[in-house]
């Protein structure tokens, strides 16, 4: 089976964009309920669990009918979880440069153009879910948001950023001012693994 995968910091090291007791919370309880469900899951079932979980979503014809809706909200949740956890960072980046930037610059123009679009979808999605930088089919940037706990790997696109607007992720220090928490959550993405991912996901689809 699955394990829950360790974060690289502290549950204060984020404040204070995010407060510790979210980030504990976050990462021990709703992490790790989706892991323990998606086990149970698969205990059930017949599915190759070497795989990495990326793989395995796509294997949801293998599931009998009755475990295909639970396997798919919570192996998102644990992919999802996996990398909003992965790309933060205390302090963040001072900027986004390099391949990513020349990425976003082509795909929305300006890095300007791309905070903007990203903070106003995940401001304005309705409901529990997540907004996602992608790259897409076509081997470009692109911006996704998912309801509930969908992966965008399900629908082909390869996530490499993502801002998770359920409410338990920032209800506790933001209530119902979510635009701050997704302002300020700019501040502490870890713009150098958003980049690597972006490289090495461009690089294998050539």
């Amino acid at each position: 089976m699955y394990e829950l995968k360790k974060i690289d910091y502290s549950f204060d090291a984020l404040e204070p964009v995010i407060d510790a007791k979210t980030v504990e919370i976050h990462h021990t309880k709703h992490h790790q309920n989706y892991m323990n469900k998606l086990n149970e899951i698969l205990e059930r079932n017949s599915l190759d669990t070497s795989k990495p979980l990326e793989e395995l979503v796509l294997d949801v014809a293998d599931l009998n009918d009755e475990d295909k809706v639970g396997f798919l909200f919570n192996i998102g949740g644990v992919i999802n979880h996996d990398l909003y956890f992965k790309i933060l960072k205390p302090g963040g980046s001072n900027e986004i440069t390099g391949t990513l930037k020349e990425g976003i610059e082509k795909s929305f123009g300006s890095v300007d153009a791309f905070v903007s679009e990203f903070t106003k979808k995940a401001s304005t999605l309705m409901g529990s879910g997540w907004v996602f930088l992608v790259i897409n089919p076509n081997n470009e940037l692109d911006i996704v948001s998912t309801n509930n706990q969908e992966t965008p790997i399900s629908s082909g696109f390869e996530p490499i950023m993502v801002i998770d607007v359920w409410e338990h992720a920032y209800y506790l220090k933001y209530q119902n001012l979510r635009p701050d928490y997704v302002n300020n959550f700019l501040n502490i993405i870890n713009f150098d693994v958003v980049e690597k991912l972006y490289d090495e996901k461009i690089q294998k689809n050539i």
